[in-house]
């Protein structure tokens, strides 16, 4: 496998996520579904052939054909009900996903991935510059709410801003991170940066407030410095109070939102009877009480993602209807893949945090700490890790801040010299 190759083709995908919202605008965006079957069969092709072409498997390649002989033991304890273009449909997402730190996993192994860290934060910058005046737009057209999502506002409806929002503060702690390891000014890049969280400020996601919390408090968190501390902290209860004053402005009291009722109808039971998030896992535990197939192997893939004419069974079609609203990781990959796919894939999440440490700068292992956190939030909270834009940003993201040798070209003056071009 030629890395230039597979260089630029991650670098395209990531500018196919920057201006995915104004593609989808073009005549031709009713192709867009046969745009990303072929964006996720290219995805697992490149990662088929780094496999094959390895000498030695990584842990990760091994992985891959883990899961797909555990989703194909799945898929013949479900082939009554499931047929195989909505198993193969179905087995996307969680393939992107293993295929895309394979792929990642191949470029770092090479010296030229310093260019493609270049490349990558300006990806980033351009994304985040790019968020702020559309969400500003769609809250001036549609008001707070799952439309004020930048750029997967309008396309990811049912959870655009959620998503969106999470990503841009993963993005910005980054580009905060690259622009420190250069210029020392590490408090001026956080207030110049801060500008990009602009759409969290605007749209009506509840996570906001643990983001902003965990988003400052690692950054200025500095003992050492007490005076400085002291001085950020006041700063940082007016960026608090105008963060409220704001929000305040799209929803008449968001204070509402940490009373114990709030919390229970957002995560678990809706008074309209709605089941939310954790309430699901809950319930589907329940459901499979007595029934071992169905809670060690799921009801099979396909579910949610990938049904099509020829695949739609009756029972998958009541279940899609049953467990409709909001979901997360936990929950689709318990319903469609059961306990095993669940362990599995924590046993990749954990070979993905596992990785050799080395931190040559104390941000990044705060900011590592961040990733962590979210991760186990995003569990619970949505399936941004099954999400194309979510992974092509954050596994690269994860590679480099679990490990910093990556940053180091031969020479310290040659990562600098890329960084300030």
């Amino acid at each position: 496998m030629k890395n230039k190759f597979i260089n630029i083709y991650i670098l395209i995908l990531l500018y196919f996520v920057v201006f995915r919202f104004f593609i989808s605008a073009l005549p031709f965006s009713k192709f867009n579904n046969l745009l990303y079957f072929g964006m996720d069969l290219l995805m697992m092709s490149v990662s088929i052939g780094i496999i094959l072409n390895s000498k030695k498997q990584t842990i990760f390649q091994k992985f891959f054909i883990g899961f797909l002989l555990i989703s194909l033991v799945s898929y013949f304890f479900n082939i009554d009900n499931i047929s195989a273009t909505t198993y193969l449909n179905g087995l996307r997402e969680p393939l992107f996903f293993i295929s895309n730190i394979i792929v990642v996993a191949y470029i770092f192994q090479y010296k030229n991935h310093i260019l493609f860290l270049h490349k990558f934060y300006k990806i980033i910058k351009l994304y985040l510059i790019i968020q702020v005046p559309i969400s500003i737009l769609q809250f001036s057209i549609y008001g707070a709410g799952d439309s004020v999502g930048g750029t997967l506002g309008l396309i990811n409806a049912s959870d655009g801003s959620g998503m969106t929002t999470i990503i841009i503060y993963i993005l910005t702690f980054f580009a905060i991170l690259h622009k420190s390891q250069v210029r020392k000014s590490t408090y001026f890049n956080i207030f110049k940066y801060s500008f990009f969280l602009i759409p969290s400020f605007i749209n009506e996601t509840k996570i906001t407030f643990i983001l902003l919390f965990l988003f400052y408090f690692y950054l200025f968190l500095d003992t050492k410095k007490l005076l400085k501390t002291i001085s950020i902290t006041l700063i940082l209860i007016l960026i608090f109070f105008t963060f409220i004053k704001v929000y305040t402005s799209t929803r008449k009291d968001p204070m509402k939102y940490f009373s114990q009722d709030a919390i229970y109808s957002y995560f678990f039971y809706g008074k309209n009877g709605n089941i939310n998030r954790v309430g699901k896992i809950i319930e589907l535990w329940k459901d499979t009480e007595g029934l071992t197939i169905e809670r060690s192997l799921g009801y099979g893939y396909g579910i949610f993602k990938g049904q099509n004419l020829l695949g739609i069974s009756k029972r998958n079609k009541l279940l899609s209807e049953k467990w409709d609203g909001s979901k997360n990781l936990i929950f689709i990959v318990l319903l469609q893949g059961g306990v095993l796919s669940l362990l599995y894939l924590f046993l990749i999440f954990y070979h993905l945090f596992k990785q050799e440490k080395y931190f040559f700068n104390k941000l990044y292992k705060k900011y590592f700490s961040i990733l962590v956190i979210i991760f186990f939030i995003t569990l619970v909270y949505n399936t941004a890790f099954f999400f194309r834009g979510f992974i092509l940003f954050v596994i690269p993201i994860i590679f480099v801040a679990s490990n910093n040798k990556l940053l180091v070209a031969k020479k310290q003056s040659n990562l600098k010299h890329s960084i300030k071009k």
